[in-house]
């Protein structure tokens, strides 16, 4: 449910109880990271005969995972300062509720395609829910709609504030495993709080200077959810790096740029600056949204930067 360190906080059906790692999974993780996370299954040892629900409190360790069986998704990107490493956030979920807001802070469509990227790579079910769409702003939510819907991303749209939506993001959390991810100050916790009135999350506000939401969301936490299913909540992020993806890959993870890939002139083409680019024709022909495009050569060139720079 929760990781602190090498601990954690396991459900098990005698209540959630404090766990550490036993000793040869804990020299494991000493060695390499993510070994256990939000979302395994294990199989946990209990150190003394005790009522979990009491002594928990005490925060003390009353339990071992001897065993993590398997994972069938994750969400995973590059520990921050040493990119070569493989940071799994959450693991066994179903699907990423990819927040964003239409103002305050500022709508970034570069970092939503970079979660439908990892989404893709974790094998979890994307779903955009546009927040704050009481505010004034100037985005076209029906050409975004049309532009995720012609990629098959369903698209919601969401206030917190003003209760808006709040009946569709309860059905699309309903007997669900779900993370939520996003910029700070998107009103993730908000939402979470607004459909799930015992999780009290700590909400952060907007800066009127910088436009930029504050962290709120301090560590990766599963909570259960009292009409079915269970949520990650998740730190806000800037900037998500993609975990083990070259920019001769990207091409393959935006499926409408796959789909003409194989009409280009050259077998390696990036649609770039190539001659005889079937995705540029496209593209000009309106069968490719130019935002789409616009996205994948900015993160194709953040990628070829990266590369470089490792180099």
């Amino acid at each position: 449910m929760s990781a602190y360190g090498l601990y954690y906080r396991v459900q098990t059906e005698l209540g959630q109880i404090q766990c550490a790692l036993r000793e040869s999974l804990r020299q494991e993780a000493e060695s390499r990271h993510s070994v256990v996370v939000v979302g395994d299954n294990v199989d946990v040892e209990l150190l003394v005969d005790i009522d979990p629900g009491e002594e928990l409190k005490k925060k003390k360790t009353y339990g071992a995972i001897f065993k993590i069986y398997p994972r069938h998704s994750k969400f995973s990107r590059p520990k921050r300062g040493k990119e070569e490493i493989e940071q799994i956030v959450a693991a066994n979920i179903d699907q990423m509720l990819i927040i964003s807001a239409v103002k305050r802070p500022q709508f970034k469509m570069g970092l939503i395609d970079r979660f439908l990227i990892a989404a893709h790579q974790g094998s979890l079910e994307p779903i955009i829910v546009l927040n704050k769409i009481d505010l004034e702003h100037t985005l076209d939510l029906n050409r975004l709609e049309q532009i995720y819907k012609s990629i098959n991303v369903s698209m919601i749209t969401t206030s917190a504030t003003k209760k808006i939506g709040l009946d569709k993001f309860r059905e699309v959390l309903t007997n669900k495993h779900s993370i939520v991810v996003g910029q700070s100050g998107t009103g993730k916790s908000s939402l979470l709080n607004a459909v799930e009135k015992g999780l009290k999350l700590k909400v952060g506000e907007i800066s009127d200077y910088s436009q930029k939401g504050t962290h709120t969301t301090a560590a990766v936490e599963m909570h259960p959810l009292s009409f079915g299913g269970y949520v990650v909540d998740t730190p806000g992020l800037k900037y998500l790096g993609l975990w083990n993806i070259e920019a001769e890959d990207l091409r393959y993870l935006y499926p409408e740029i796959a789909g003409y890939s194989e009409k280009c002139r050259f077998r390696n083409c990036l649609h770039m600056s190539e001659p005889g680019c079937a995705v540029k024709e496209a593209v000009e022909e309106e069968q490719i949204y130019p935002e789409r495009y616009e996205s994948y050569l900015k993160i194709t060139g953040e990628l070829q930067a990266e590369e470089s720079f490792k180099k």
